[in-house]
Order: structure tokens, then sequence, then C-alpha cells
């Protein structure tokens, strides 16, 4: 699966009656900015993309190895001197280098734009999952009410918190843990099992062995 759009073929029942597949984590970011998504399905878009990568995959690894770096500190400042030197040598001083970028709307939510969104069901002891180990207690309503059985939204944030949302009204913050690990994306759409035929049953039909499927 494309980090921008969606290629595979499994549809939810949610997919299924809005009819389209629901959008990547970072599409779904860019269609909120109001950013277009234009892929490579040409050759030669696709093949510019593949001799980058394989650039950098080999170029890159070999460079790393020249100047033993063994810890991430080392390869990040290695790696900000490699694209400088590399976009010094390769990059092309644009025709029209008049900046084209729309102002950014002030009404925008970043940290709600900018953040892993998965939807959960409340427990009855205010309890959700957000993500697979991490669960999050809702703090009680001061009327007494509570939010048992409502679908809320759970926004992984990149700094690793969590806040979570009812119709876009923030009801909870839950700071990452200290040995959280690195924020990345969970795929929790259910897969259909693949089919399995049954087993050929041999038994006895007058005195002979017959098959039945």
């Amino acid at each position: 699966m494309s980090p921008l759009q969606r290629n595979d073929k499994h549809w939810t029942l949610e997919e299924e009656l809005a009819g389209k597949q629901f959008s990547t984590q970072v599409g779904r970011a860019l269609e909120e900015l109001g950013i277009e998504v234009i892929v490579a399905r040409s050759p030669q878009a696709k093949g510019r993309i593949e001799r980058t990568w394989r650039t950098f995959q080999d170029r890159l690894t070999s460079e790393l190895r020249l100047e033993g770096c063994r810890t991430l500190e080392e390869a990040n400042a290695l790696l900000i001197r490699f694209l400088a030197e590399y976009n010094a040598r390769f990059g092309k001083v644009a025709t029209r280098p008049i900046p084209v970028w729309r102002k950014l709307d002030s009404r925008l939510d970043l940290n709600y734009i900018f953040s892993l969104r998965y939807e959960r069901t409340v427990g009855q002891d205010h309890v959700i999952t957000a993500i697979p180990g991490v669960t999050i207690q809702l703090p009680p309503l001061a009327s007494g009410r509570g939010y048992a059985g409502k679908m809320v939204e759970v926004c992984h944030q990149p700094n690793g918190d969590f806040h979570v949302y009812l119709d876009r009204r923030l009801l909870h913050i839950q700071p990452a843990s200290a040995d959280a690990g690195p924020v990345r994306a969970h795929d929790f759409r259910k897969k259909k099992a693949p089919y399995k035929k049954k087993p050929v049953r041999i038994y006895q039909l007058s005195g002979h062995p017959a098959i039945r499927a």
C-alpha cells in the first residue's frame, strides 16, 4: 500500500456503503489541507522516482559505512551533509523561483490534521484501546453521565501523545509514556479469511471405496 493512496482490493462494510475506499493517513491529511495528490502513473515518472531511490539506497548506505556511523545521531548528522552535497551537485535552479504556496488557513487545527486517527467505541468502563498495547481511561463527566457506547476519535500525535475527540470536541489528552516506541500507523481493517477447501472424505459404498466432496 502506498502512503498516499490505497491500491489494495480490501473493502470494509463502511467503505462499501460509502461507495469508495477510505484514504490512507497521509492521503486524508492532504485532503483536509486541500492538497491534490498527483501520482506517477507513466513509466518515465516512475523511472525518475526509482532511480532516485536506488541512488539513496546504494550511495547513502556506502557513505554511512565509510564514515563509520554507529548511532542514530551520527547517521542524522551525515544525512544533513549528504543532502547538502547531493542538492548542490544535482539541483536545478527553478525557471520561476517565485513561491506559489497558498497561505495557511489560521482556522485549521494542525494538531488534529497531522495525527494518526482511529475510531474507537468506548467500553462500559470508559476505557478505549488506542493502539495495540495502549489503553486510555476517559475521565468521568461532572454530571455523572459517561461516554459508554459512543464512537470517539483517537488522534496519535507525532510526539506520542493521544488526543481523544467526540464530535470534534477534545475530551482527554494522555501524554506519551516514557517507554513508548516510535509513532507509526496501524492497520485495523478486518480482512476476510482465505477460503479453505474442505478435505475430500473417503468412505465405503457396497464394499468399495467412494469419494464424497
